[in-house]
Order: C-alpha cells, then structure tokens, then sequence
C-alpha cells in the first residue's frame, strides 16, 4: 500500500486554506494507491481515462457521481465527491485530481485522492455501498475560542447528515465563531453512514477537536470544522454557482446596511410569486439601494423563495457592507447596488463546461434558432430539447431578467453567444451566465421536462429572423478574429522562415512557431 504525506505538503495546504476558503487548490491532502495493477496504457488504464473525463464532466452538474467504464476484467468503478462549494470549484478538483492520480498510482489497481473540495476514488472492484471509515486527520496549530461549544455543534451535524437527502450537513455557531461541516458518500446506506460519522468523530476527536480548522476523512464520510467558513452554505437545496462582490463598502454612518435588509425581505416576498421582481429602497440617494431578484422559470414557487433565502444569507455573509454583490445559484440569481442598474445589460460572465467535446457540429445553429424565441416570451424563458441526430438529444434553457426590453435581452445572449464561441463551442455540456442572462446547455434533461410538452408560442417571423441574423454575424465575428490571427502567425512565419531560419519567434496573437 502506498500512502503519501509529509509537513511541508501538509503545511503549503493548510496555508492555502486559513487564507482563502474559496480557492480551489490544487495540492491534495493526502492520497492512497493500493494493489498490483495492469501495465500502463492497457486496456484498464484507457478506461480509467474515460472515467476520469465523464466524471469531471458530471461535477458540473453534480456534487456527487458514480459511474462503470469498460468490461471485465478491465472493468473500472469510480466517484467522486465534492463539499458544499461552487459548481466551478468542484469540476476545477476534479481537473486537478484527473491530472494527479496517473502520477501517483501508476500502475495501482485502486487509487483515492482527497482534496480540500473533493475526493475521488477509482478501483478493479466494485465498491460501492461499502463503508470504509478507515482514515486521517489534519488540524492547525491555534486553539478554536469556543471549543466545548464547537464539540457539541460537530455532534449535532451526525444526526442532521443522516436526516439530509444528499447525507450531508453544516452548522455554525450562532456567534460564528466555529463552522462545521459532516457529508457521507452517496452510495452508502445510512446506517453505513452513522457508522462511519461516528468512527470518523471519534478519530477527529483525538486529532482536531481543539484547533482552529481540523477534518478527519475517510473514503466513504468525513467531519470538519474551522474558525472560518469553508462552504457555500446553500445546504444542497439548490447548487451554488458563484458570486461577485464589490471592493467598496457603504458609508458607516449611512443607513445603507437597513435599507439592504429591507430589500431582501421585499424581494424574498415577492419575487416567488412570478419568479422576478426589482425594488428600490431609501429616500436618500446616498442610502438608497436597488436589487433584483429572478427565480429560473421551471422552479416551483416554494423552491423558488428557499434559493432566495440562501443567496440572501450568502450575499450577506460573503460580501458583508459591500456596495454591490451578485450570486447565481443553479436556481435563482440576486443581485443588489448602491446605483440603479434596471435595464442595463451586464454581459460580464463566466463559463461552466463540460471537459470533453461533443462530436456533432449542428449544435450551434440549434441553439441560435432556439434563443430566437427568448425576448419575446412572457417571462423572458425558453427551454427546448435539441435532436442532433437519429439518437443524439441535447437540452438547452435560457433566460434573461425581465427588467430588460426585448431588445436588451436580445442583446445580452447574442454577446453570450459571441463568449461561447471561445469557451465553449463543441462541448457537450456548459452553461454562461451573466446578471442579465443566462444560457445552459446539456445532455441530460435538467429541467423540468413537463414544460416541454407545452405548447410553442407563436413568434414574429420579422423579429426571429433578425435575432438569427445578429447571432450569426456575433459568432462569425469571433471566429473571424481566430482565422485572422492565423493567417497571420502563417504570414509572419513564412516571412521569418527564410530569414531566420532555426530560431524560435512569436508571432501576432502570441503564436509560438519554431522553425527548423
């Protein structure tokens, strides 16, 4: 068995975590590579590639995945497990451990990596289902202010975990000063999982229980707690994606921090009831803020106002008397200002996909000709299923906050679309989220498919062909500006060639070109 730890490992880690909760790194805490395996690039190991690439696929969707690739006897099982962090974080661990775990167990026929954010585990046999509370823990060096309270918080976690549908659980202390944090693996039974939380607080109890961040972990559970917040917070309800923050705070005298709270509350009221609402609070201009509130057009009202709540909370905690912050969950996205925003198009985004590429190429047009029907929908939100060949099905939702006009949210998904291109184009799953819009694209329904079956409303042939033709002419740009650069690294290297012959030059666009 090989087992692979050390201080100054341990240390750079634990570093990286007192500092910033948020960042994933790419160091793991602590691997395990067990039993002779086959020789490298055999059959085992080409399955072990295509594991790795459809569960790094899967995290972004889902915090926690199990899948089979192959035949006997080079059969491979594999999972994975985040914590309660970003969607982007999570599939970022997974690119980590992807990269990591050839490395480390070469030719091992079972290997475990665990992370600060995630832990993967492939095998030749079938392990799931079976509990293993067989592990290690790691702690820091300074004492928690309130240790007994602390204890008695981590207890309390086992018997939430076990009551969670996703078997996990997080507390804090009421003056927040301790965070703590009890998941089980998915495939487990849950009295598999009360084992193996109970043995695991046991083991943190000798190692961890009295230092300012400690976790012990296991293959199959873990506990952690810290002195800082280490999780979204969104208690699995709805995925957390990301948040913005503004690096300015209010004024201390003002009564910016109130009027804030009395946005959320009107806005948590509210907006369930048609899935979008905009407010404006305060008197004076100096005090006064904006926010929005917009709930994905398939959720329920009552999953719709529970989002909210969390992104309220998270808003709070982690852009505390910032002027502007925004959150995005897999179901909702709030956002508040200092200065009016309403009807302004945000077309700063980011990206989520899929690390593997889609081999049919009609997607693209598909999706242009469906986002045709978004600005002039009621509630500005279409989803469609995309028939890409005789067995190929794809999904696609999209959404703008309906404080825009039609020609606003026009807008924003033609330059989505125009980001796409560069991130994402080819995929077989992403999703592009700005403030104002968003698009999400998959292989696997991830909305409510009822809303399929409804009948299409019927749009303006003017209207649609002009949103194709925008759309078109935004992505041919982008991938005009990519030739362009092209052709010129090939102009400027046939020119350099016979001049400089056996140098290394970059050309425009930064391309490297070596010459013989």
């Amino acid at each position: 068995m090989q087992i692979f730890s050390s201080k100054p490992f341990h240390f750079l880690l634990i570093s990286s975590i007192l500092f910033s909760f948020s960042v994933v790194t790419s160091i793991p805490i602590n691997g395990k590579c067990t039993g002779a395996g086959y020789p490298e690039n055999s059959t085992f190991w080409e399955n072990l590639d295509l594991l790795l690439s459809s569960l790094t696929a899967k995290a972004a969707s889902f915090s926690f995945y199990t899948d089979t690739v192959g035949e006997d006897p080079y059969r491979i099982y594999g999972l994975f497990q985040c914590g309660d962090v970003t969607a982007y974080e999570c599939q970022s661990c997974l690119t980590y451990a992807s990269n990591d775990i050839r490395p480390v167990c070469r030719t091992n026929f079972e290997g475990m990596l665990w992370y600060s954010t995630c832990f993967f585990r492939y095998s030749g046999f079938n392990f799931f289902g079976t509990m293993d509370s067989e592990g290690f823990g790691w702690s820091g060096r300074a004492n928690l202010s309130r240790p007994d309270q602390a204890s008695a918080m981590m207890k309390t976690l086992i018997e939430a975990a076990l009551t969670s549908p996703t078997m996990s659980a997080t507390d804090t202390l009421p003056d927040k000063t301790a965070y703590g944090l009890a998941p089980c693996t998915q495939d487990i039974r849950r009295r598999d999982c009360r084992k193996c939380l109970v043995e695991a607080m046991n083991g943190f109890n000798k190692c961890c229980a009295w230092e300012d961040f400690g976790r012990y972990m296991t293959s199959s559970c873990f506990v952690g707690n810290a002195a800082q917040r280490f999780f979204t917070g969104s208690k699995q309800h709805s995925f957390f994606l990301n948040k913005v923050c503004s690096n300015d705070e209010f004024y201390a005298s003002s009564t910016s921090a109130a009027n804030l709270n009395r946005l959320f509350s009107s806005l948590i009221t509210t907006a369930p009831l048609s899935g979008f609402y905009n407010e404006t609070i305060g008197e004076e201009a100096s005090s006064r803020v904006y926010g929005l509130a917009l709930c994905r057009g398939d959720v329920a009202l009552d999953a719709c106002r529970s989002c909210l709540n969390n992104a309220r909370n998270d808003l709070t905690e982690m852009c505390p008397n910032m002027t502007r912050g925004v959150v995005w969950y897999e179901n909702c996205l709030l956002r508040y200002s200092n200065y009016s925003f309403f009807g302004a198009v945000e077309s700063d985004g980011f990206s989520i996909r899929h690390e593997y590429n889609d081999s049919d190429q009609k997607s693209l047009q598909l999706i242009s000709t469906m986002l045709e029907r978004v600005p002039i929908q009621p509630w500005m939100f279409a989803v469609q299923k995309l028939q890409i060949g005789e067995s190929v099905s794809r999904y696609i939702l999209a959404q703008c906050t309906r404080d825009l006009g039609e020609d606003d949210c026009r807008r924003c998904l033609v330059r989505s679309m125009g980001d796409l291109v560069q991130c994402c184009d080819g995929r077989k799953g992403w999703q592009y989220l700005t403030s104002s819009c968003f698009i999400r694209y998959d292989d696997h329904v991830f909305f409510n498919a009822s809303i399929l079956e409804a009948p299409a409303d019927h749009t303006n042939e003017g209207e649609r062909r002009n949103l194709k033709r925008v759309i078109i002419i935004s992505v041919a740009a982008a991938l005009g500006v990519t030739l362009l650069g092209s052709c010129i690294c090939c102009c400027l290297w046939q020119r350099k060639r016979s001049s400089q012959e056996g140098k290394i030059f970059k050309g425009a666009f930064g391309c490297s070109i070596e010459t013989n």
